[in-house]
């Protein structure tokens, strides 16, 4: 089954058509300002307001030097802690194997 959906305009009474033409063009308009006052506010009211804002925080940022040896130790320390000795692991205990002293059993004290 074809469904045939054409808009044959010729099909419209002249007197409809123009009685139309006016709404039609007032809704064009209105959704053309809508997009327009859109657009200038994304593109340029937003933007002024968020240059306006970072303005105003760099005035408020103190700019402080930089330590570059601390930074430097600082990572330093932090790769040398990302270093594992395969030989600490090796000599790891097995946290889940069942604890063989009595020492290591919880006591139940009455």
């Amino acid at each position: 089954m074809k469904i045939k959906l054409s808009l044959n305009l010729k099909k419209i009474p002249p007197k409809i058509g123009l009685r139309l033409l006016p709404w039609l063009t007032i809704v064009a308009l209105f959704i053309l300002l809508w997009f327009t006052i859109g657009f200038m506010k994304t593109y340029f009211y937003d933007t002024l307001t968020q240059a306006e804002e970072i303005s105003i925080l760099r005035s408020t940022v103190s700019l402080r030097t930089i330590n570059i040896k601390l930074y430097e130790q600082v990572i330093t320390a932090l790769e040398n802690k990302k270093q594992i000795d395969p030989a600490k692991i090796s000599n790891l205990s097995n946290p889940f194997a069942k604890a063989t002293n009595e020492s290591a059993e919880p006591s139940t004290t009455e």
